[in-house]
């Protein structure tokens, strides 16, 4: 298309001229006797007028200034409007173009972005990224420019692939690191410290911090371990201290005469002999014990002796 050249044929500048100097001169002279006039119960009246008719005159200059405006602003307003009515030529081409060209772009990075979110589907499973570096790997707007090659997303998809399976691989070996390091604990001290809790850990801390954690939580639990198992023996201490030294109960003593018969068979009451079985019990236990003798029909006799507390 021949670039047009739009051209100037005539231009006249708007001029006005009016009796500016003898309006002034005018002004001036009328004004000059108001000036410094003091308002007074005199000339109330006069001044009112004065200020009226300086009122009219003024707005009778605004009036003027305005109505030549509008008679000079005319043919301004004339030519606006027709170049605007080219521009709208122009705007009637230009616009269902662009709108094509609109479409046609659109469809040209949806072409291409599923081209390249293809790219990345097989370079993920390329390089083995797990989820959390895949999920990393998206696609970057500059992709999608036209001065943006196929070949050039692909290497740089590659490389920034390559990059997170790096930081996988670390992640990887440190998450193992972490959970040998407390299996060896738990082995160590008989414990069953959770894994999952201290790998969690590796998402703000290093390995180096967690393995720290680690050996805190174990000594806390051996301390706790130590102090319970120190409590229950000082507990069975007291316990046996108790029971030898002063039982909640009377000791009782029973004088048992074993005359019943016996397993082995009958035997002749003449060869029964007495026993004396010195038994120290408490008052429960006494009470097993003499359930069990009348069961088995054995003679016994109970002889209690009083403690000398």
């Amino acid at each position: 298309m021949t670039e047009l050249e739009i051209k100037t044929l005539e231009l006249e500048p708007a001029k006005i001229e009016f009796n500016k100097q003898q309006i002034e001169d005018e002004l001036k002279e009328t004004l000059k006797k108001y000036e410094g006039l003091v308002f007074t119960e005199d000339n109330t009246a006069e001044i009112r007028k004065v200020l009226a008719e300086l009122r009219k005159g003024k707005t009778a200059a605004d009036n003027f200034r305005k109505e030549k405006k509008k008679e000079v602003s005319a043919p301004i307003t004339e030519f606006e409007n027709e170049v605007k009515s080219i521009v709208k030529m122009f705007d009637d081409v230009i616009n269902p173009i662009n709108e094509q060209l609109k479409e046609f772009e659109e469809k040209r990075k949806q072409e291409k972005l599923e081209e390249i979110e293809t790219i990345i589907t097989e370079t993920i499973k390329k390089f083995g990224l797990e989820s959390k570096f895949a999920n990393q790997l998206d696609v970057d707007e500059q992709y999608l420019n036209k001065s943006f090659s196929i070949n050039q997303a692909k290497e740089t998809i590659e490389f920034r692939a390559n990059n997170l399976l790096n930081e996988q691989k670390l992640e990887i070996m440190n998450r193992e690191n972490i959970e040998s390091f407390v299996k060896l604990k738990n082995s160590e001290h008989e414990l069953n410290m959770s894994v999952v809790s201290y790998l969690s850990q590796l998402e703000f801390k290093d390995v180096a911090d967690v393995k720290k954690t680690v050996e805190e939580d174990v000594q806390a639990e051996l301390n706790r371990r130590s102090k319970e198992e120190a409590e229950k023996k000082a507990k069975e201490e007291l316990t046996k201290e108790v029971v030898h030294e002063a039982p909640t109960e009377p000791e009782v003593i029973k004088q048992v005469d074993v005359i019943d018969d016996l397993p082995f068979g009958n035997i002749d009451e003449s060869q029964t002999e007495d026993y004396t079985i010195t038994v120290t019990a408490t008052s429960d236990e006494i009470d097993l014990l003499e359930e069990f003798l009348r069961d088995n029909k054995i003679k016994y006799q109970t002889v209690v002796k009083e403690l000398p507390f």
